[in-house]
């Protein structure tokens, strides 16, 4: 997912910052390539028009292929939640799917044999999708989230059991 979180914890309030586990496994796995001297890395994804020019360019900035990412009539993803207490737990107050609710990815020809494929927190289906238009080397992950659990629980037990490691 890439997105615009709103988020509050006990130190305030931060709104439509960019976000998303895409965007921060992007510029994660970003950081170590460069360092490790690895292969590119290649972001699939959909943001709307409102979706900011310059977060773009820091996605390119970093590295990574955009290749992947489409822009879509409507607005981005939206996710608005906090933190409390000893924070282990994100409270989600609003989620608003926007162009996610029609998203068909479609990974690019040079990215269909990845080392490493993460899927980042979407909808099981779509993560089900990308899985099924690649074939990761060496390992794969998936990233969800209450909502999914909620809403998509079945379809997230399936594709949970095609990954190697589960993020929540």
């Amino acid at each position: 997912s890439i997105a615009y979180d709103s988020l509050e914890t006990p130190l305030g309030l931060s709104e439509e910052e960019l976000g998303g586990s895409a965007t921060y496994a992007g510029f994660s796995s970003a950081f170590h390539n460069h360092r490790l001297g690895g292969d590119g890395i290649s972001m699939v994804g959909v943001v709307g028009k409102d979706f900011q020019p310059q977060h773009l360019s820091w996605f390119i900035e970093a590295g990574l292929d955009i290749s992947g990412i489409e822009t879509a009539l409507g607005d981005t993803f939206r996710w608005k939640g906090s933190y409390h207490g000893n924070m282990a737990e994100a409270i989600t107050h609003e989620t608003h799917l926007n162009v996610f609710e029609t998203f068909q990815p479609q990974v690019p020809e040079h990215a269909l044999s990845p080392k490493v494929l993460f899927c980042a927190n979407l909808h099981p289906s779509i993560q089900a999708s990308v899985l099924d238009q690649t074939s990761p080397t060496r390992l794969t992950l998936l990233d969800s989230m209450n909502l999914w659990i909620d809403i998509a629980y079945d379809g997230l037990i399936e594709v949970m059991k095609r990954v190697d490691i589960v993020v929540l």
